[in-house]
């Protein structure tokens, strides 16, 4: 879920450069704000109950194909 997020996040933060929409910048702001306090709490999560674990993510990105990357 932690990289789902971070996906979102770097969206929201794309949408937030490019939109002149005040809707739209305000929701990438909510969308940053709200995505990033969830990972901080699902990194704590993981660190208390599993503290040695250092398997990495086979996260494939969702969004990949919509080219958001500038």
């Amino acid at each position: 879920m932690i990289p789902h997020h971070q996906e979102a996040i770097d969206s929201a933060k794309i949408m937030l450069a490019r939109s002149e929409n005040a809707d739209v910048k305000k929701l990438a702001e909510n969308i940053i704000r709200t995505q990033s306090e969830e990972i901080t709490m699902m990194t704590q999560w993981l660190k208390t109950r599993y503290p040695t674990t250092t398997k990495k993510s086979t996260y494939t990105p969702m969004m990949s194909n919509l080219n958001l990357v500038s």
